[in-house]
C-alpha cells in the first residue's frame, strides 16, 4: 500500500522555485510502475493519490518537454493491459482525517475525489477506498456504499 500527497500547491512552486526537487517527486511516482512491469504476473500495488496530487498531475500533465523522456505518464498508474497490478483507491481530496470533518463535507471531500480519479484514471467507479492517515469510522460507510465503494483499507 502506498499513500502518496502533496499539498495544493506545493509541487507547482517547486517546479517553480526548484525543479530539480519536483522531479525527483516526479521520478518516484513514475518508478511505481516501471517496477512492476518485469513483474505484472505478480507484483499487486494499492495506490492511494490525495485529490490535490492528482489535480496537479493532471494541470501540468507533466510534459516530456519539461520533464525530460521521463515524464510521468498517469495512465502508467492504472494500466490497461494490467488493472489488477496497481489498484487505484479512493480517498479524501484534500487528504482530510474525514472523521474530524461535518457529515456533509465528508461526503463533498469523498466525491471531489471521484470526480477527478475517474476523469484520470478511465474507470466508471472506483471499488476501494483508503481514508487519510487511517481516520476511519462507521459513520463514513454510508456516504461510500452510496459512491459505490466496495471496501475499506482500516486500521
Amino acid at each position: 500500500m502506498l499513500n502518496l500527497h502533496q499539498p495544493a500547491g506545493n509541487l507547482d512552486k517547486l517546479l517553480s522555485e526548484h525543479e530539480c526537487e519536483a522531479k525527483e517527486i516526479l521520478w518516484a511516482l513514475d518508478r511505481i510502475p516501471r517496477s512492476l512491469s518485469a513483474y505484472e504476473d505478480l507484483g499487486r500495488v494499492h495506490l492511494s493519490l490525495s485529490g490535490t496530487l492528482l489535480e496537479t498531475l493532471r494541470r501540468h500533465a507533466l510534459s516530456a518537454t519539461r520533464l525530460g523522456d521521463r515524464g510521468l505518464r498517469l495512465a502508467c498508474l492504472a494500466p490497461a493491459e494490467h488493472p489488477e497490478m496497481i489498484e487505484v483507491l479512493g480517498s479524501a481530496y484534500y487528504h482530510l482525517v474525514l472523521p474530524l470533518m461535518l457529515p456533509d463535507h465528508r461526503e463533498e471531500q469523498i466525491g471531489r475525489w471521484l470526480g477527478i480519479g475517474r476523469h484520470l484514471f478511465w474507470r466508471n467507479r472506483s471499488r476501494s477506498y483508503w481514508s487519510p492517515e487511517l481516520g476511519f469510522c462507521m459513520q463514513l460507510v454510508p456516504p461510500l456504499a452510496r459512491q459505490g465503494f466496495e471496501w475499506v483499507i482500516v486500521d
